[in-house]
């Protein structure tokens, strides 16, 4: 369930950036007939606008990217809260099986959102290491939370 406001709302992505993609593309086909023996303002006009279109991409997509970043945590927020409500149950054997399949989809997620990019992600990261925590915890028999 989305608690967002943007909620229900389509990632309309051709309609943000088909105006721009126009312009940019003819401008840049000004760009590329220009002959550079000759003055041709026109051409140069046409180069503002093309980096002027691709601001405004990079904006529209910038605003997307932002407004996605914030569902993706709510839903992982969510699921945190399903987590942790599941392993509140008194069964300590269904908490343990749940603890680590908790580890074993987090550490697939990174994986996943870390294959093709530089680095390791820091979020991911750290989902696992509470995944398994709280499998540790389990395992030893405690409840999560209490002292």
């Amino acid at each position: 369930m989305n608690d967002s406001s943007t909620s229900g709302q389509p990632y309309d992505v051709y309609a943000k950036l088909e105006d721009p993609m126009g312009v940019l593309s003819i401008a840049l086909g000004q760009w590329e007939r220009r002959d550079d023996s000759k003055p041709q303002p026109e051409v140069r006009r046409a180069a503002n606008k093309a980096m002027d279109a691709i601001d405004t991409m990079l904006g529209e997509l910038h605003a997307m990217r932002s407004r996605f970043v914030g569902e993706i945590r709510d839903a992982d927020d969510a699921t945190a809260a399903r987590v942790d409500a599941l392993l509140r149950q008194p069964e300590p054997d269904l908490r343990l099986a749940l603890a680590r399949r908790a580890v074993r989809k987090v550490e697939a997620e990174s994986r996943a959102s870390t294959s093709g990019k530089r680095g390791v992600d820091p979020e991911a990261t750290h989902q696992a290491r509470y995944a398994e925590f709280l499998a540790g915890v389990v395992a030893a028999g405690e409840a999560p939370g209490t002292p």
